[in-house]
């Protein structure tokens, strides 16, 4: 005869089901053919139910200072570039001043030139000053 191993039940189990009641705890008991189909099969412990997990969130990314872009104009220049721009635009189109015409006198010629020197000197520190000033307000302005 074939023999079975069946299991100890909780007090729970079996009031679940009255056939389960007819088991004998922790004795093997002989097989019995039934006419009917197999073997009437031991319960086991259901594991506790656990609740449905929680669905994840992505937290938020932290939130970003609103960055306005300002309205330029003259190729992407900013205002303060602009004024650099207009002040080396001013000082190259101030004219330099007219060369002295020869007079064939050697010492007139010669204060001519003094003087043409001094003038164009003056030039170039008006041009440096109009470009330092334009520098200076870029840096101010921004």
């Amino acid at each position: 005869m074939e023999e079975y191993v069946i299991y100890d039940l909780d007090d729970e189990d079996l009031q679940d089901d009255p056939r389960d009641a007819l088991l004998v705890r922790n004795r093997r008991i002989p097989f019995r053919r039934r006419p009917f189909g197999p073997p009437p099969m031991a319960r086991h412990p259901r594991p506790p139910m656990l609740p449905p997990p929680r669905p994840m969130v992505a937290p938020l990314p932290p939130p970003q200072a609103l960055v306005v872009k300002e309205q330029r104009s003259f190729g992407n220049l900013t205002t303060g570039e602009l004024v650099v721009v207009a002040t080396q635009v001013l000082a190259a189109m101030t004219p330099l001043p007219g060369a002295p015409a020869a007079s064939g006198d050697p010492a007139k010629d010669l204060a001519a030139l003094i003087e043409y020197q001094a003038l164009l000197a003056q030039h170039a520190k008006r041009d440096e000053l109009l470009r330092t000033v334009g520098n200076l307000a870029e840096k101010f302005i921004g």
